[in-house]
């Protein structure tokens, strides 16, 4: 198992995203050996009190932290700080996906930014589209994936941005008062097929479908009340203008495009290399 972090005696920034993962950790595990608080004290050589606190996200403590990861048989790992998935970000895949959205946002008023950077040090992160509505005030957080792999993760993840968004925001002369999260998929056959494994965390965390966004966005002047979290399935190589697609379990009926992300892939290289064709003959 491992726990984001660096050895003992490197000044670590303890902030929420990493303290949340240690506590999950921390917990899940004592929780798989049988144990209480007080037998993981005991083993471990701190009190109990520290332990509740590790499990609920306060502790400041590395020695205590760092004794009861090795009594649970943790081990240590350093992740530089351009992680949090920004390998990710250089996809051509992720690129497509994130200027498509941006594209369909700006044609509904927003202005938009991308790869908006939050944090610092260890805990930094980059938010993939970021938008403003000026006339509504409203704050558009997009998340995009061009895979569903781990739901847990775009919760948690979901949940940092829009806590740091508004301070990011507001240092960009914005001054919004609502603010509501999309989280994009790419439209393939496997990304429906995760929606349906993880149908019933889904539906609590984004109980908002591609129609619910849609109007929305459209005209974000008409919101009475905080819209919540959304779900919707993008193709960026489509021009319907029909551009935020339901998932299966929404009740669309047809077939996603792609089968999976080698798939789209595999389409996006040949439209490129057709483009390329095409623009050599005009040239000749």
């Amino acid at each position: 198992m491992v726990i984001d972090e660096c050895s003992t005696g490197v000044m670590v920034e303890w902030r929420e995203p990493i303290r949340q993962d240690v506590a999950r950790i921390t917990r899940r595990t004592r929780w798989a050996f049988g144990w209480s608080q007080r037998e993981l004290a005991r083993r471990a050589g701190v009190t109990q009190t520290e332990i509740s606190r590790i499990e609920r996200a306060l502790s400041d403590s590395l020695e205590a932290i760092d004794r009861v990861a090795a009594t649970l048989g943790c081990r240590w790992s350093l992740i530089g700080p351009h992680g949090n998935g920004r390998v990710d970000h250089r996809d051509h895949a992720h690129a497509r996906c994130s200027a498509y959205v941006r594209h369909h946002l700006e044609r509904h008023g927003f202005i938009v930014e991308q790869e908006v950077e939050i944090g610092t040090g260890p805990s930094r992160g980059w938010v993939d589209v970021m938008a403003f509505h000026p006339v509504a005030r409203f704050l558009h957080v997009g998340e995009i994936k061009t895979e569903l792999r781990d739901v847990g993760s775009v919760q948690r993840q979901v949940a940092w941005y829009e806590r740091e968004v508004w301070a990011v925001a507001r240092a960009r002369g914005w001054r919004p008062r609502v603010s509501a999260s999309g989280l994009y998929l790419l439209m393939t056959e496997a990304n429906d097929a995760s929606i349906r494994l993880n149908r019933a965390i889904l539906e609590q965390a984004f109980p908002m479908r591609a129609g619910d966004l849609a109007e929305v966005l459209r005209d974000p002047t008409a919101i009475a009340e905080r819209p919540q979290r959304a779900l919707a399935l993008i193709d960026p190589l489509s021009r319907r203008l029909e551009w935020l697609r339901r998932s299966s379990i929404d009740g669309r009926r047809t077939e996603a495009p792609y089968r999976d992300y080698a798939d789209f892939m595999t389409r996006l290289r040949s439209r490129h290399a057709r483009a390329s064709v095409r623009g050599r003959s005009r040239r000749m």
